[in-house]
């Protein structure tokens, strides 16, 4: 992808059990390789019940 351009992806998370009860749509994160940011984004859906916040 070219800087700039959208897509959409399904992001599996390495330690999700940090993440239970905390993830919203809206909720915007960055993706990082070591302290270099690689992308941005925003989060348009929660698959996993036990990772959603309740609203």
């Amino acid at each position: 992808m070219e800087p700039g351009t959208s897509a959409k992806a399904l992001l599996w998370l390495i330690a999700p059990d940090a993440l239970k009860a905390r993830l919203y749509p809206g909720l915007k994160f960055t993706v990082q390789d070591g302290p270099k940011v690689v992308a941005q984004g925003e989060v348009v859906a929660v698959l996993n019940k036990e990772l959603a916040r309740d609203s």
